[in-house]
């Protein structure tokens, strides 16, 4: 009976040996096991197992693995049903905190565990067959022993090859006789190993004397406690000063539940990669590629926040109106060229309207692949430089290079990172005032009209989320360009001016040198409190051209006030006003007051009174227009009679004004009424009948006496000079001529 059960054991073991052979001969299956669901394999130290999978799982959010310190659980997710494969416990702990786990799609998932203890399993389950432990192979491979151990190996295949080969083995080499090596002493390299030396034995000591203060404090912490409470507060103090200074002001939050997208400005000179880094984000994002890219285009970063990617033109306005309305700046630079201008205007700009959050990101990496001591060095100082501008620690990333005409996804990834959990500081201008981003526009006029007149006011709708505080339906919206014209330089720069010659002079000429201050009257125009006033530039600026061609005044306001043909009263008086729409139309002279004079009579002792003086006063005018000192009372006298008879005329009744009697003498009346000019001779008042006599006399006396000066009534002086005559006058400056 023992030798059968002794026969049936030594089959069962022949039946293992043999089964556990073929498990040796695969490497999926060596000291381990192939079974139905998985195969799992061993060393002394870690256990590798395979669990197959249908052909249909590739991706790995189809696979959950969960893996304790003694238990495993693999479960498939196959259209929103998960499939458990494997449910167990197992027989020894692992470290589940150092297992991994990885996915061959199609085949099978590869589960790598590390062992707790150091121990041959007999089955990776607990409800798994066991296998012997007799027929695997237990012993250690090289990657398993230690350092030392596998040097002894190497050295004894060393000597044993040695000894195949006739050569001395190591020890035989070790015994025989070569010239030592003598190290340098003098020299830099030398110095550099004294110094390095040196310092080592500093650092040893201070670290032997830093762990015997930590001792003696562990010893005697009293003896360690505050001694210097000045000191003590001072460091207390400036601890709690760090610590204010990270705090900040609470802010009021007006975004609303669902806030805008945020607007992520791509800024950097001209060929720098603003485009293709634009692509590349919105790929990481969307999984969709975009090829031709035209104005902002939003996207969904999380479930929280939306992204607007702007890409920024390279002139002054549309810097402008990004750093208005920006909220994260990513400034790219080309590391082979540098910084250039449009980076630092762009920074300037941005420190007038309020500083966004800058990400600085560096492309065109790849040209420096065979350089790597260069590359670290220009890294190293392009971030400094950055630094300068921004601050301290802001962030920089780097595009490494590309594949296949896109940037390299881990470079992508993790600026897409930064990006979508990057936090914004909410500035108080822009939580206060409403504005639009347009990223649509629609043109809304009738064709039929733009095909009549191409030149036609449009009506254009603007689509755009509101950001900022709420806008209201009736406030007034301002768009940036609009109702803006250029008007000519009144001071503009000589280059302005087309010359014949292309050389550039560097001496302007006079016409060149211009001044212009208007409210100090110069150029054209002088600003007054009641009015304006224009220089017309003389006479000689508005005759016209030698070519009878009708030339423009050169300023545009005297152009005005020559082409006006009428004064403002003659407009004015000229102007009519229709009350009804059949009725005439009503002048302003019509309207006008209608003046009544009275008519005035005088006697007719007046009248001949007055005809007696105006025969006078024509022959005073015959003579010489003289009027005497007596005629000129007696005018006086006539008008103050005529006076009194006008008041006497002005008591008398309107009947009798009225009457016929106006009628009678009426030539009379007309010739009483009309005063004739008088042209006074000032020369007779002043000089009187002394001047006619002297000029007499003056004829006749001889031409050759000096000039005299005559006095007149003891006040003026008549100046006297020689009179030559016409025949005499030629022969007088030949005769000049002749002395």
């Amino acid at each position: 009976m023992a030798a059968t059960e002794q026969e049936s054991s030594n089959d069962n073991d022949s039946i293992e040996a043999i089964e556990q052979k073929k498990f040796q001969s695969r490497p999926e299956t060596y000291n381990g096991a192939d079974r139905e669901l998985y195969c799992w394999t061993q060393t002394i130290s870690d256990i590798d197992v395979r669990v197959k999978i249908p052909k249909q799982i590739k991706k790995g959010k189809e696979i959950k693995v969960n893996l304790i310190r003694q238990h495993i659980k693999v479960d498939l997710i196959e259209s929103n049903e998960i499939k458990t494969i494997i449910d167990s416990d197992l027989p020894w702990p692992i470290r589940a905190e150092e297992s991994t786990w990885s996915l061959v799609p199609g085949e099978y998932i590869h589960i790598s565990m590390e062992k707790t203890l150091e121990r041959w399993w007999e089955n990776f389950l607990i409800d798994e067959k066991k296998i012997n432990l007799k027929h695997i192979q237990p012993e250690k491979s090289m990657e398993d022993l230690g350092q030392e151990e596998q040097m002894k190996i190497h050295q004894m295949m060393y000597d044993q090859r040695q000894k195949a080969m006739g050569l001395p083995t190591s020890e035989e080499q070790m015994d025989e006789k070569h010239k030592p090596f003598r190290k340098q002493t003098t020299g830099i390299k030398a110095e550099r190993r004294k110094k390095k030396k040196k310092e080592g034995d500093s650092d040893q000591q201070n670290a032997s004397a830093a762990s015997t203060l930590e001792e003696a404090k562990r010893r005697n912490p009293k003896a360690f406690s505050i001694q210097n409470p000045i000191k003590a507060q001072q460091e207390f103090k400036r601890t709690q000063d760090i610590k204010e200074k990270r705090i900040h002001l609470p802010e009021v939050d007006r975004s609303p539940l669902e806030p805008p997208p945020v607007v992520v400005a791509l800024i950097g000179p001209a060929k720098v990669g603003k485009s293709l880094l634009m692509k590349c984000l919105i790929k990481h994002f969307t999984r969709q590629k975009l090829t031709d890219i035209r104005g902002p285009v939003t996207i969904v970063s999380g479930r929280k926040r939306r992204i607007t990617f702007i890409e920024c033109r390279n002139d002054i306005n549309s810097m402008i109106d990004v750093a208005k309305i920006a909220d994260l700046v990513l400034l790219l630079i080309d590391a082979k060229f540098g910084f250039e201008m449009e980076t630092f205007e762009f920074l300037n700009i941005a420190q007038v309207y309020g500083l966004p959050r800058i990400m600085g990101v560096l492309t065109h990496m790849d040209l420096y692949k065979t350089m790597n001591k260069q590359l670290n060095k220009r890294k190293t100082q392009l971030k400094h430089r950055f630094w300068t501008e921004i601050y301290q620690g802001a962030k920089l990333f780097l595009m490494s290079g590309m594949k296949n005409g896109e940037y390299i996804q881990r470079d992508v990834q993790n600026l897409a990172r930064f990006i979508s959990v990057m936090k914004f500081k909410p500035s108080t201008w822009k939580t206060a005032h409403p504005f639009v981003v347009a990223d649509r526009m629609e043109d809304l006029t009738e064709p039929e009209l733009i095909r009549t007149n191409p030149l036609c006011s449009r009506t254009v709708c603007l689509y755009g989320y509101v950001r900022g505080c709420p806008i209201k339906s009736d406030t007034p919206i301002h768009i940036p360009g609009n109702n803006i014209s250029a008007l000519p330089d009144p001071c503009g720069l000589p280059g302005d001016r087309s010359t014949k010659t292309k050389q550039a002079r560097r001496v302007l000429n006079e016409k060149e040198r211009l001044l212009y201050a208007p409210f100090s009257g110069v150029g054209g125009i002088v600003y007054d409190k009641d009015a304006v006033y224009i220089e017309l530039g003389g006479s000689h600026s508005h005759r016209p051209s030698n070519n009878n061609e009708n030339t423009r005044p050169i300023n545009e306001y005297v152009a005005n006030i020559l082409s006006t043909k009428q004064t403002i009263e003659e407009k004015v008086a000229s102007s009519q006003l229709k009350l009804f729409a059949d009725s005439e139309p009503i002048v302003a002279e019509e309207e006008q007051e209608m003046e009544r004079r009275k008519m005035k009579f005088a006697k007719e002792e007046d009248v001949d009174n007055d005809d007696s003086s105006d025969d006078v006063q024509e022959e005073g005018s015959d003579e010489g227009s003289e009027v005497d000192d007596d005629q000129e009372e007696d005018d006086e006298e006539d008008m103050d009679e005529q006076e009194e008879e006008e008041e006497h005329s002005d008591e008398e009744p309107e009947q009798e004004e009225f009457g016929n009697s106006w009628k009678e003498n009426i030539s009379k009346k007309f010739a009483i009424s009309y005063v004739p000019s008088k042209n006074i001779n000032w020369t007779q008042l002043v000089y009187g009948d002394h001047l006619n006599k002297t000029n007499e006399n003056s004829d006749l006396e001889d031409n050759d006496s000096d000039d005299e000066n005559v006095e007149v009534g003891g006040l003026f002086h008549v100046s006297q000079r020689k009179r030559i005559n016409a025949n005499d006058q030629e022969d007088y400056t030949l005769k000049t001529k002749n002395e």
